[in-house]
């Protein structure tokens, strides 16, 4: 079951992390920061889109999985965006003061143009 928590996708400019998880809380978060930790140590990810369309809860645990993943890739000097179109997501964000943390952007194609226009 917990494989089927996160999903990832890798191409030459970035990678996409999709959480699958449904809610990111304080029961699903340990299991998926050590899938995201298994993941971006198995392979050298480039820039990477965390894409939260699949979630539809997130508490602090989940915030806290989101800026652990943004770390673990700021010491490569990598870049992690987020893919978010949910209201109720994002308004977590802005009572957590998280919307300026990390780039939001709506769609995938969105964050995908972001970091193919970043290495043109």
């Amino acid at each position: 079951m917990t494989e089927n928590y996160i999903k990832c996708f890798k191409n030459k400019n970035f990678s996409i992390l999709e959480i699958l998880a449904g809610e990111l809380d304080l029961i699903k978060s340990p299991t998926v920061l050590k899938l995201i930790k298994n993941v971006l140590t198995q392979v050298d990810h480039p820039d990477t889109i965390i894409d939260l369309k699949h979630l539809s809860y997130i508490d602090s645990t989940g915030l806290g999985i989101l800026i652990a993943t943004k770390n673990l890739l700021e010491k490569r000097e990598k870049e992690t965006v987020l893919v978010c179109n949910s209201r109720k997501i994002l308004q977590v964000f802005e009572i957590a003061k998280m919307h300026n943390f990390f780039k939001v952007f709506e769609t995938t194609e969105e964050a995908s143009k972001y970091f193919d226009e970043k290495r043109n």
